[in-house]
């Protein structure tokens, strides 16, 4: 009987890790004049806004008025057997009434369809390929078998404008049925949209899902920002690793344009990470950047590599690149030990303290540069001292510009610290 029950126990725990955590797509259908359509989709918002509805994906679809939303009496009469408004779609297998008493309802669906087992797992990656043209892969995996029937996978472009969502700007369904894989499988789906719309990119979500068309249940859905899609920078964090003194690394990173004119901008180093000081790149096209670190002294090394953009949405980009420089020679000489505690104040004009711990007699330097990695001024015979003056000015006593200046003491494995010079 004890064999009977671990066997049980164990076919249990297989099934559990197999399972595919099942998202659930939400579609609500309403009118442009309609008295209960108001509390249904107030009742929509507080779904998408709730801290427990992680796993919902929600479609609005207006059926009349200067908002309809292309595609949506298709997907109404898909669901012919309801026909009034509102009504809400759950992974197209159950649906509620969307007036009185509709959050619970509507949570209530959610809950039960979220805690069904999908066998399948999507991952949707979109690029643009030109001016409002469209790329979407959609990646499908199976986890478990997955039983017949005519699956269809449905493409949405929706936005969300800050107070509501609306599936009112692309829709494209696969005209054919297509095959699903095998369990342990991956295959990509690929269609290719063209649209004009007048909202901006952040606004934006792609959708996608796969929908049984014999009992037009959803197997699974997933979604994506806009914003993510037309990211330029191909990773935000680059980490060298260990590099022993004196040697170079190299690393690369990719900066995409996504639109029809030519991003351009200004790339700024910082100590030790030294790369090209501007970039150009051509529509739709990419460009690779090699990014050289310097291992001068032993320590660890981080900053951010700051790049400006002509592209509107992210017209300043931050990429995090670190290092850690060792020394195998055994004759190495010991490394001033100093915590840098920082300046003040910040942002200053004319002069700033800097602050710091000298844990040992050994002498150290601090030094300053700016946003292009080069050096502003140092200061040395540090020893006996836990604090400076610096007024603005550089080695030879000249004023320098306002801006971001970095600063670090030379041998620690402290990161370099910014400060804001102002006039």
């Amino acid at each position: 009987m004890k064999r009977f029950i671990w066997i049980g126990i164990l076919l249990f725990i297989i099934s559990f890790l197999q399972a595919g955590q099942r998202y659930v797509l939400g579609e609500l259908f309403s009118l442009e004049d309609c008295p209960s359509c108001v509390p249904a989709r107030s009742a929509w918002q507080d779904m998408i806004t709730a801290d427990d509805t992680q796993f919902f994906i929600p479609l609005m679809w207006q059926l009349t008025g200067p908002h309809q939303s292309p595609g949506a009496n298709t997907r109404f009469y898909m669901y012919s057997e309801q026909g009034y408004t509102p009504h809400a779609e759950f992974s197209g297998i159950l649906h509620v009434i969307g007036s009185g008493g509709a959050y619970y309802h509507y949570h209530q669906n959610y809950e039960q369809i979220a805690a069904m087992d999908s066998p399948i797992e999507m991952n949707l990656q979109p690029r643009f390929t030109g001016d409002y043209q469209l790329e979407l892969t959609c990646e499908v995996t199976a986890t478990d078998e997955i039983e017949p029937g005519d699956y269809r996978i449905m493409y949405v472009i929706t936005y969300y404008d800050g107070s509501s969502y609306n599936s009112s700007v692309f829709v494209k369904t696969t005209a054919n049925s297509i095959e699903l894989p095998d369990v342990d499988e991956t295959v990509e789906y690929t269609t290719e949209l063209e649209f004009i719309h007048t909202f901006t990119l952040d606004q934006l979500k792609a959708v996608a899902f796969v929908q049984n068309w014999d009992d037009y249940s959803v197997l699974q859905a997933t979604q994506t920002d806009f914003l993510n899609i037309i990211y330029p920078l191909s990773c935000q964090t680059l980490d060298f690793g260990e590099v022993e003194t004196g040697e170079t690394a190299s690393m690369n990173f990719i900066i995409t344009n996504n639109w029809n004119y030519e991003l351009q901008g200004d790339i700024y180093s910082i100590p030790n990470f030294q790369v090209e000081s501007n970039y150009s790149v051509p529509p739709f096209s990419q460009q690779e950047v090699t990014i050289n670190f310097c291992a001068t002294e032993t320590g660890t090394y981080s900053g951010d590599i700051i790049l400006t953009s002509n592209d509107p949405q992210f017209p300043t980009l931050f990429l995090s690149v670190s290092a850690n420089v060792i020394n195998t020679n055994n004759n190495q000489e010991t490394v001033p030990n100093v915590k840098l505690l920082g300046n003040y104040p910040n942002p200053f004009n004319p002069e700033t303290k800097i602050e710091f711990q000298l844990n040992n007699q050994a002498d150290a330097q601090i030094v300053i540069y700016n946003l292009k990695g080069e050096k502003i001024r140092t200061f040395s015979n540090l020893e006996g001292k836990n604090e400076i003056i610096w007024n603005g000015t550089d080695q030879q006593g000249n004023r320098i510009a306002s801006g971001i200046y970095l600063y670090k003491i030379a041998g620690s494995d402290n990161s370099p610290r910014k400060m804001i010079l102002l006039k």
